[in-house]
């Protein structure tokens, strides 16, 4: 009859399977003080943990089949919960942290089980669910938690039954799916590992494959295809199909406006002939639908021409940008431009003469340059129609010169038709005029001031505030405090039915 169990130890043969036993340091005589029961509930938990100690093949074999089917379950379990975010009718629920480290801990003990395949499918379909969760939960530290899912799944490419091409498309795909920083860990699996070519080539024809059959938008811009087109560029270049890299550019750029790139890898071949038929291409194709691809082209065809100091071809680019935007930058830089040539002067006068009368430079007889090629000057460009004359820009353009007698006879003219420029414009010629008129400065910021009071929108009669306050500096500068003092108590009493005028009146 076996002896009485120690105190120390098991109570029931139920806590066996329950809990790990940490066993005396004379084993030999603790086991012989254990009852059958409990020997052998200590042999199955053994067995459970380690199936791979069970003698009988068939019997390991099951045991392993039950274990992972047992805890796959649980790990679908888990990823459920996680994928459906919190408790919609707890509102307390939005401010509970995911438990992603729980799920990894469940994959790595997986591990051995061979069913990493699987469980790579399961981390598929829970990564397209993480940007959902952003929204879901008051809080931003998602890819911080969700890291050790990542790096099990690096754990899981290395066992699974994939080929080595097949391991870096499932990783490229799950980074081109994200948006955050969620994924450095696969990128440093992708990139900083080595890989051997053929794994890379067999990489190279999935990403090609991939955007072959990608059914999304053409003519169209696409993020997500751009990262896996970057990627297929990559994997050709590491294994060795460079010369595929210029017919897949090029097929991207025709099918989904991709220009940029293929602009980039001809200017970085120091294929400057290449790069300037693409961008002429690419301008065309981009300047109504993408005008931030457009602009980009056309910056990259400024750095050539100025790489290769085509100095009169840099004046007509800053003369092609100005009367399209009418932006006193890019006088400036216009400016800066032909005076490297000595032709400012006469560039000038075109341009002033193209505000006042809408005739572009190069149509004029003055014109001694290169006209525009087609993709610099659209035939069309229906965004940026004007009137003309169009005098804010002309004054604009007199304060950018300190001309301000040229900033009166224009700003006259327009007041004679009972029109004015911007807010932001009208200001600023009243700075610009405060020395040399100061009455017509304080008209400009006494009008400016009660219409905003006229107004009476929410916020529009404190928005009169910094208008007022100028006008009182010039008066006092003026010594007329007097007159100022009369001036705001008149405006007290006709707008006193205002709102928020006395707070406007007594911030002052």
């Amino acid at each position: 009859m076996a002896k009485k169990t120690d105190k120390r130890e098991f109570s029931s043969p139920g806590e066996v399977g329950n809990q790990a036993t940490a066993l005396p340091g004379d084993l030999e005589d603790w086991l012989g003080h254990q009852t059958y029961s409990q020997l052998s509930f200590l042999l199955l938990d053994i067995y459970r943990r380690h199936p791979e100690l069970i003698p009988d093949k068939a019997a390991r074999d099951k045991s392993a089949k039950t274990n992972a089917t047992l805890l796959l379950r649980n790990i679908r379990e888990k990823v459920s919960e996680l994928s459906n975010g919190p408790n919609s009718i707890d509102e307390d629920d939005y401010d509970i942290s995911p438990d992603f480290e729980s799920l990894a801990k469940m994959m790595e003990e997986a591990l051995p089980l061979g069913v990493a395949d699987e469980l790579l499918d399961i981390l598929a379909g829970l990564f397209e669910t993480i940007m959902g969760q952003m929204f879901f939960y008051n809080h931003n530290d998602i890819p911080v938690e969700i890291l050790p899912c990542y790096e099990v799944a690096v754990k899981l490419l290395r066992v699974s039954s994939m080929t080595m091409g097949q391991k870096l498309f499932w990783a490229i795909e799950q980074t081109v799916a994200e948006v955050q920083s969620f994924q450095e860990v696969l990128d440093d699996y992708i990139l900083k590992e080595e890989h051997p070519k053929e794994a890379w080539s067999e990489a190279a024809d999935l990403l090609l494959e991939r955007l072959e059959n990608d059914k999304g938008p053409t003519r169209d811009f696409n993020y997500e295809r751009g990262k896996f087109g970057n990627f297929a560029i990559i994997a050709l270049t590491r294994s060795g199909r460079d010369d595929e890299i210029i017919p897949l550019c090029e097929r991207e750029a025709v099918q989904v406006l991709e220009y940029n790139r293929l602009v980039d890898l001809h200017l970085a071949a120091g294929r400057l002939d290449d790069a300037k038929k693409w961008i002429a291409i690419g301008v065309e194709d981009t300047r109504y639908t993408l005008r931030g691809v457009a602009h980009w082209l056309l910056e990259s065809w400024l750095k050539i021409l100025t790489d290769e100091k085509d100095w009169p071809r840099v004046v007509v680019h800053w003369v092609c940008e100005f009367a399209e935007t009418l932006s006193t930058d890019d006088y400036l830089k216009l400016k800066a431009a032909a005076k490297k040539i000595k032709r400012w002067p006469e560039i000038q006068g075109l341009i002033m003469e193209y505000l006042s009368s809408g005739t572009l430079p190069w149509q004029m007889d003055g014109w001694n340059l290169p006209g525009p090629d087609k993709f610099e000057w659209p035939r069309d460009n229906r965004r940026f129609q004007r009137q003309f004359p169009a005098s804010d820009i002309l004054i604009a353009l007199a304060i950018v010169e300190d001309n301000p007698d040229e900033v009166i006879r224009l700003h006259d003219d327009l007041s004679k038709n009972g029109m004015h420029c911007n807010d932001k414009l009208e200001s600023k010629i009243a700075e610009t005029l405060k020395e040399l008129a100061p009455e017509k400065a304080l008209a400009i910021w006494k009008r400016l001031a009660e219409e905003k009071i006229e107004n009476n929108w929410i916020g529009d009669v404190m928005d009169a505030k910094p208008y007022l306050k100028k006008a009182g500096q010039l008066m006092a500068n003026l010594k007329r405090k007097t007159e100022w003092r009369g001036y705001l108590k008149k405006l007290r009493s006709d707008n006193r039915h205002r709102h928020r005028m006395e707070d406007l009146l007594n911030s002052l």
